[in-house]
């Protein structure tokens, strides 16, 4: 092989694994915030109306929901204290659901619901871990 064709060759071969850096991060940050920009978010904006909607209709929230229901209580997402975290280079909400009293409010889960994305889990304050939940 002359030394053109090698040069060529290193090139291309540079070339792909850019593209193949680029798709990896574009594939795994399935963020399309910057931290600052998450973490700027209030409960005004569309994306926290929209991982509500996604969390209540999970089976867990649902079956609680309806246990609720029967004993004739309420589940309320708390949006006072929601807020949204930047995790390992996504955009999550963290909102917390609680069971409303009559003159009171019970903490129940905490959960983060990831903007842009698919993923929810189950917030632990144990350990500050994040425990998917499989719908």
């Amino acid at each position: 092989m002359n030394f053109k064709k090698m040069k060529i060759l290193k090139v291309f071969i540079l070339l792909i694994f850019c593209f193949w850096v680029f798709l990896e991060s574009a594939w795994t940050s399935n963020s399309y915030y910057s931290e600052k920009e998450c973490l700027s978010l209030t409960t005004e904006d569309k994306t926290y109306a929209d991982a509500g909607n996604r969390l209540v209709k999970i089976k867990e929230v649902v079956k609680w929901s309806s246990l609720l229901q029967k004993n004739k209580a309420k589940m309320v997402l708390m949006e006072p204290s929601s807020k949204t975290e930047f995790i390992n280079k996504k955009c999550y909400w963290l909102i917390p659901i609680h069971e409303s009293q009559a003159t009171h409010f019970v903490f129940w889960k905490a959960f983060l619901v990831q903007i842009n994305g698919n993923e929810i889990c189950e917030k632990d304050y144990s350990d500050d871990s994040c425990k998917p939940i499989n719908n």
